[in-house]
């Protein structure tokens, strides 16, 4: 399937809105792989899944092990050290609104 200049154009929509400049190379590079992704997506359009049965895995709840938070104050720590801005042991970032 060809998705050609559209497929372009949004590229360069989706990088001006997010601030990014890239190389013409890197254009192409990411406009081949998008062009495959939509390639497989309408492969899968193609498959007739409403005659599929749809089955998930099952698990026993004795081999799932309790999702416990931890919190590592060394790691939050040198984390908050990269942050750019921080304020109160908080990353502090520019208004979005």
């Amino acid at each position: 399937m060809e998705f050609g200049i559209s497929l372009y154009i949004m590229l360069s929509h989706l990088l001006e809105l997010a601030l990014v400049n890239l190389s013409s190379e890197k254009k192409e590079k990411i406009l081949k792989d998008l062009e495959k992704i939509l390639d497989y997506f309408s492969q899968i359009k193609e498959l007739k899944l409403e005659e599929k049965e749809v089955s998930f895995p099952k698990f026993k709840e004795e081999n799932l092990k309790e999702d416990l938070p931890k919190t590592d104050l060394k790691v939050l720590e040198k984390i908050l050290k990269l942050a750019p801005r921080k304020e109160k042991g908080y990353f502090k970032t520019k208004p979005i609104l």
